[in-house]
């Protein structure tokens, strides 16, 4: 039996069906590994269709417990955190940012910071991980992010000193990142929507030069 044939009969786009086999294999769980070695012992032809589908499954969006985060409301947001125990350290509609108390569902952070667009679309989150001369927190923390997200789609820094950034990419312009500065060793988690982002740090932006004006307005007749 030809593997080209196999291939083009379940119409597996890429042409190189061997790359994304293994590709597979390395990322797979230890069960899943059994499974496909089962399935290409006893049928290639399941096990292409089966690698085949899986190549070309949809990619894995973003999610915070296991609510997307691309287009998430503040108020979609706030009842998933209520349901999962997080404690409410500030929520203020009036403001563009909620903080959390995330110790009881990540261990070793200490506050979660929510950040949303004016019309309440969700921009950004952080976990903070503080540390004290540790320099391998952030190893670990990247490290267990990669234990549900594969490998980093960009990594930079020494972990034994200087800056650490890793970054996961996820589609509709998604992003994880993990980053230190350094010589503090605190590390941050960092979900984010980069356009959204963007434009809640604007919105901030022109907030604060309304109320240097609207400040300097009040003032005006003092001098």
């Amino acid at each position: 039996m030809h593997l080209h044939t196999e291939r083009d009969r379940y119409n597996c786009a890429d042409p190189d069906a061997s790359r994304q086999i293994i590709y597979m294999l390395n990322r797979a769980h230890p069960a899943e590994r059994i499974v496909f070695a089962m399935l290409k012992k006893y049928s290639v032809s399941v096990f292409l269709m089966l690698a085949c589908s899986i190549a070309h499954a949809e990619p894995q969006q973003l999610a915070l417990f296991g609510t997307p985060l691309k287009g998430a409301t503040r108020e979609q947001l706030r009842a998933v955190f209520k349901a999962h125990g997080l404690v409410p350290l500030s929520e203020d509609s009036q403001r563009l940012g909620d903080s959390y108390d995330p110790s009881s569902v990540l261990q070793g952070a200490t506050l979660l910071l929510v950040g949303y667009t004016a019309n309440g679309k969700f921009a950004a989150a952080s976990y903070k991980l503080p540390s004290f001369m540790d320099n391998d927190q952030v190893t670990r923390v990247i490290a267990t992010v990669s234990q549900k997200y594969g490998t980093p789609s960009s990594r930079s820094g020494d972990a034994s000193q200087g800056p650490v950034e890793a970054v996961w990419n996820f589609p509709g312009g998604m992003q994880i990142r993990v980053a230190r500065d350094w010589p503090d060793t605190t590390t941050y988690l960092f979900y984010s929507d980069p356009v959204a982002y963007a434009s809640m740090k604007a919105q901030i932006s022109a907030g604060k030069h309304k109320a240097i004006q609207e400040k300097a307005a009040a003032q005006d007749g003092a001098f």
